[in-house]
């Protein structure tokens, strides 16, 4: 009854960004299956990073006219059993470590904000949890039924998202040093490791070969590491996106997260291996190997998996215990639903972005020759798809022709949309080269994690001819 709870607890808190319109990349994700001949493309014709494999056929199958929130309906299934799940990995340690665990889990901003984008980062956040049960129960009693759970979770957690190597290859080296820990010989402990990771690195390597290897990436504005890293700390907790606070609340999770190790290492318990090989160790190896490739917190969740359990280990223990030790630890998960209804108050307001609210209002005065600025280079074709996918949404007799920049014509109607990764104010009257002023119609910013807000302009009156 008590995980069915927190199935429902998690659902709850994932619903308010189900129903607003996709945003870019899952537009992207949608735009690319649709060109497929067949379901097989999937696996052998797309190769770019936007193709999250289980997600892809997910899209494929609902087709191109779904909701937005069917799109999402594979994430949101599940990140809501995710807290099942969740559950089930702190019972191995006990109740109220269960408890606690799946609290976390509902609470996490991070968590929930990708359980309602139609992408594979939720599932693989769901396959990492199932797998990491699998194998610890696997270790603690072996049996043919848990190792075949383990090989499962692994097809699904790669098929939903290539980060779960990272998990793959950290549980590899928990795994051979808790054998070790229980006495096995070499040979009988290499036995038992090619067992249990024998097929699922198999698979792997031929799903590398088949459907990853030749993968480019469709890139994105540089961001610093450090930025990254903290921003995914705080939000993991619930916590702010930027400034000094968000600074204090990643310090103060990754404070509590070498706490957790410690404690553990101490009692003698080696799940402080799992947690320091999966959380540092391997995201490090990721970032000296692509040094100059895009990064952002979503591509750390498998780690932040990791990052949930060590803190849960701490909050487990605080709440099984009575006076301040309880009071500090159940304080901690009450702060955290407060920074997660705070958060989903905000992603209530903002969408994903609200492209759809600025097509309509083009839309809204006929049709229009639409063009971005100077602060988009690079990103023609992905206005483009925005435009003609939410354009097609709306039920208007007038239509919105995009445009590159160099190719705006000098009369006519027609408005410009500026791009920014930063919601600076925009300003009123602009003069861009095009024998016309333009002035600011409205600007929509984007969510935190999703996207470049949007200003847009429409032509005023021609300069006059010095």
């Amino acid at each position: 009854m008590i995980p069915a709870l927190f199935v429902l607890l998690g659902a709850a808190v994932r619903w308010p960004g189900m129903t607003n319109p996709l945003w870019l990349d899952e537009i992207w994700s949608l735009h690319n299956v649709m060109m497929l001949g067949s379901w097989t493309g999937v696996f052998t014709e797309l190769r770019t990073d936007n193709n999250h494999h289980l997600n892809s056929l997910w899209m494929l199958l609902l087709g191109g006219d779904a909701s937005a929130a069917a799109y999402r309906l594979l994430s949101f299934a599940t990140g809501s059993a995710s807290m099942a799940m969740a559950f089930l990995v702190g019972k191995l340690e006990s109740l109220w470590h269960a408890r606690a665990t799946a609290a976390l889990f509902a609470l996490s901003y991070l968590v929930v904000y990708y359980a309602s984008e139609a992408r594979g980062y939720s599932a693989v956040v769901f396959f990492t949890l199932a797998a990491w049960y699998c194998l610890q129960s696997f270790v603690m009693n072996p049996s043919s039924r848990t190792a075949a759970g383990f090989w499962m979770c692994t097809v699904g957690g790669v098929v939903s998202h290539q980060t779960y190597a990272e998990f793959f290859l950290a549980a590899a080296l928990w795994a051979d040093a808790a054998l070790q820990r229980d006495g096995l010989r070499a040979p009988h402990r290499g036995q038992t490791m090619i067992r249990l990771f024998g097929p699922p690195a198999a698979f792997l390597a031929v799903f590398y070969a088949l459907a990853v290897r030749g993968t480019t990436v469709a890139g994105g504005p540089p961001r610093r590491v450090v930025e990254v890293i903290g921003q995914t700390l705080s939000l993991l907790v619930s916590g702010p996106t930027s400034g000094g606070s968000m600074v204090v609340a990643a310090i103060l999770t990754a404070g509590a997260v070498v706490a957790s190790m410690v404690r553990l290492r101490r009692r003698g318990c080696d799940r402080w291996l799992m947690y320091l090989g999966a959380i540092v160790v391997l995201p490090a190896m990721f970032l000296v190997v692509q040094p100059s490739a895009p990064i952002y917190p979503r591509y750390f969740l498998v780690p932040g998996v990791f990052v949930l359990l060590a803190l849960a280990e701490l909050a487990g223990d605080g709440l099984r215990k009575q006076g301040t030790t309880r009071s500090i630890a159940a304080g901690s998960i009450a702060a955290m639903a407060v920074g997660a209804v705070t958060h989903l108050t905000e992603l209530r307001s903002l969408g994903r972005g609200r492209y759809d609210e600025a097509v309509r209002l083009m839309m809204r005065d006929g049709n229009a020759t639409v063009a971005s600025t100077a602060a988009f280079t690079g990103h023609d074709f992905r206005v483009a798809m925005q435009l003609d996918y939410h354009q097609r949404r709306v039920d208007s007799a007038a239509s919105l022709r995009y445009v590159a920049e160099d190719e705006y014509p000098v009369g006519g109607s027609g408005g410009l949309v500026r791009g920014g990764l930063i919601e600076a104010e925009a300003p009123v009257l602009v003069e861009v080269g095009y024998g016309s002023a333009l002035l600011v119609v409205v600007l929509y910013p984007s969510n935190p994690l999703t996207g470049l807000s949007w200003t847009l302009y429409r032509r005023a009156e021609p300069f006059a001819h010095r």
